[in-house]
């Protein structure tokens, strides 16, 4: 309400202005002298007290003008008053939790486990603060425009003391939030290139080091790239005390960038003994962005040079494969991504044919065989050679395609399986890629076996949908005795379209079909050919006695002879693995392991990198690199990187509905919905004080 003409004149309020800016003014001055001056000089006293007393005066001034106004303008005088000193309060416990009382912060590891006192007072004087000056600002301007005209109203001053007062609290949350960040530091990655989160494979590799490595970060201690990149090595510093990371600005050190021949800031060196491996990234942002997308991979594939012996990897070709290289004449998709991908994984990939000497026998350094959609027939001899290899433990991966009409039977029949070229449909679980009726032959699956061939697909089902576009089928042979284990299946209600016409007939029954196989076969290891023929075996000698002088020579024969057969022996130790051992096996693993597809574009540069959402790997890389894990020793061949790099996103037909939709009908229903909603009870009140 409004006072009455002679109380309308609080004399505090009405010379407010003046009063308020010494009191702010107060307070700028004591923070000038605590924030910026600072120390333990006499300037600090002399500036913080001037602050003081500035402040302290304008807080008397509002407290004399409470004392002496009576009648109602006594509850806005007393409303200043009493936020002002709120004001001192809040400084008073800023001087209890300063250094002038409490004496330097000596930060140890049990004061950032608990709340100390001083940071109780850290906290509470900011608060008290703001809780005071916004709502004792806005009584001021209140009163002070309301005072020009007909009186004051201290309803209306109360309800400025109340908008300050909400205001202020709502900031005060931000001390509460600072306070709660510097107590639990919790590091949450929501970067673009995902640089701060090493894979498993990365985490599994340095894990399992035998020798001390290092990884010297060569980049300014204040560096935009340095800081992506830093969480990263950190973490993979606390997994093994056998490495280290320590970052080194090339202007400090000359010296020792000098010795490893870097040139330039922006690379990052790794040491393992003699070895040593650079990753180029560059200081700035604008260069490094590309390189800091697969910084996981380039780092798993230099320390693979380091610590791995390079193996050989043969792709068989001359046959009308599939290769990593374009050809006009070839329209197929190509294998670029798994030639890359062994690449990466310190594999040495060659081309193995009828010109390499297939016929004859596979090299003895090969560690695995690769053979891609193969369109003709196999040579005399080639199908006996690749069939001699894996009797000596050797591993392949075999695709086959309906397209190609082309199945090598020899080696089918050898691994006792049986491939039907007839392509599969699904009326449902398909990939719309032609936006045409043949996209029912683009069948997806999420159904595996427990095999160790697809151990990450099967336990994360429905993260990697594997795209299978034009697939047979297989089956086990009859009568073989070969251990076949179907790891790939189709879905439910899938059926072999045999008459060409993409429709499901009633003749053609839907069913589950096999997808893939793995074979796998124990090979027995031959008995050793050298024998020492002079030496008698015990029951030969208890069943016929000589005499002493044979004995004897016997015994001098055989002293003579024992250093010789001892360096027989040694040396027999030395002895390298037998003829046609895959390079780099472990001697257990005397074990034939064939992987067989029947479709070869799961693994082809076109759909390879499909996947259904932006923040996964795609099913059909991660199967890649399962599959490729068994045959080549899980040891041997990590998991996948992170990576960040741009891959199409493919969505199943169930999915484009619900976006379609989604979009033209459910969007719009519901904002009109709102609206209706919003709008309905509006209407109908006006109408009513019409």
């Amino acid at each position: 309400m409004a006072l009455g003409q002679e109380n309308r004149r609080p004399w505090g309020c009405l010379r407010g202005p003046q009063v308020l800016i010494l009191y702010i003014v107060g307070l700028i001055t004591i923070y000038v002298g605590e924030r910026i001056v600072g120390g333990h000089d006499i300037t600090r006293w002399i500036v913080s007290s001037a602050g003081a007393a500035g402040a302290i005066i304008a807080s008397l001034v509002w407290v004399a003008a409470w004392l002496l106004t009576k009648s109602e303008a006594r509850r806005i005088e007393r409303l200043a008053a009493l936020l002002s000193l709120g004001g001192l309060l809040g400084l008073t416990i800023y001087l209890l939790g300063s250094d002038l009382v409490m004496g330097p912060a000596l930060v140890t590891k049990a004061q950032q486990a608990g709340v100390s006192l001083r940071q109780v007072f850290h906290v509470a004087w900011p608060i008290i603060l703001v809780c005071t000056i916004l709502p004792l600002i806005f009584v001021q301007v209140s009163t002070s425009s309301m005072a020009k005209g007909r009186g004051v109203e201290a309803g209306r001053v109360r309800a400025s003391a109340h908008a300050g007062a909400v205001t202020a609290l709502f900031l005060s949350t931000l001390f509460f939030v600072n306070a709660l960040a510097n107590k639990k530091d919790v590091h949450k990655d929501l970067s673009y290139f995902k640089t701060t989160s090493p894979s498993e494979a990365s985490q599994s590799m340095v894990q399992g080091l035998d020798a001390d490595t290092q990884a010297l970060l060569f980049f300014p201690h204040t560096n935009e790239v340095l800081e992506e990149i830093l969480p990263y090595f950190e973490e993979l510093d606390q997994l093994s005390s056998r490495f280290s990371v320590e970052v080194i600005d090339k202007a400090l050190e000359p010296d020792l960038a000098k010795q490893h021949r870097i040139s330039s800031d922006g690379t990052i060196l790794l040491l393992r003994g003699e070895s040593k491996q650079k990753i180029t990234l560059g200081a700035k942002m604008e260069r490094a962005k590309r390189s800091l997308r697969k910084l996981d991979a380039e780092f798993q594939k230099s320390m693979l040079k380091m610590i791995r012996n390079r193996a050989t990897v043969y792709m068989i070709t001359g046959h009308g494969e599939r290769g990593p290289d374009k050809t006009d004449v070839d329209v197929r998709p190509g294998v670029l991504v798994v030639k890359k991908y062994l690449m990466a994984k310190n594999l040495t990939v060659k081309h193995l044919g009828p010109v390499e000497g297939l016929g004859n026998a596979v090299p003895d350094d090969a560690a695995m065989l690769i053979w891609i959609d193969p369109s003709g027939s196999l040579f005399p001899g080639e199908g006996d050679a690749i069939q001699a290899y894996l009797e000596r433990g050797g591993r392949m991966l075999l695709t086959l395609d309906p397209d190609s009409k082309a199945a090598p039977n020899q080696l089918l029949e050898y691994l006792g399986l049986d491939y039907s070229t007839v392509k599969l449909a699904h009326d449902r679980a398909y990939i719309p890629i032609e936006r045409s009726k043949a996209d029912r032959y683009n069948i997806v699956t999420t159904s595996f076996s427990n095999h160790a061939a697809v151990t990450t697909v099967s336990r994360s089902s429905r993260r990697f949908p594997v795209l299978l576009p034009g697939s047979g089928s297989l089956e086990k042979a009859p009568g073989s005795k070969k251990k076949v284990t179907f790891i790939v299946r189709s879905v439910p209600n899938t059926w072999a379209d045999s008459d060409g016409d993409i429709k499901r007939g009633s003749k053609e029954r839907s069913k589950v079909f096999h997808l893939a196989a793995a074979i796998s076969q124990k090979i027995k290891k031959p008995e050793p050919v050298e024998q020492d023929k002079n030496k008698v075996p015990e029951s030969k000698e208890d069943k016929k006695p000589q005499d002493k002088s044979k004995s004897s020579k016997a015994s001098d024969s055989k002293s003579a002879k024992k250093p010789k057969d001892k360096a027989k022996k040694d040396k027999k130790k030395d002895k390298p693995a037998p003829k046609g051992t895959p390079k780099g096996a472990k001697e257990k693993d005397d074990e034939m392991r064939v992987v067989v597809f029947a479709d070869s574009d799961v693994f082809s540069d076109k759909y390879i990198g499909f996947r259904l959402s932006v923040n996964e790997i795609g099913g059909n890389m991660q199967l890649l690199a399962d599959v490729l894990q068994w045959l080549g020793d899980e040891e041997r061949i990590p998991g996948l990187p992170t990576s960040e790099e741009d891959i199409k996103i493919v969505h199943t037909r169930d999915e484009d509905k619900i976006w379609f939709y989604g979009t033209v009908f459910a969007v719009p229903l519901i904002i009109l919905g709102i609206g209706f909603a919003t709008r309905w009870g509006r209407g109908r009140s006006r109408r009513a004080v019409r």
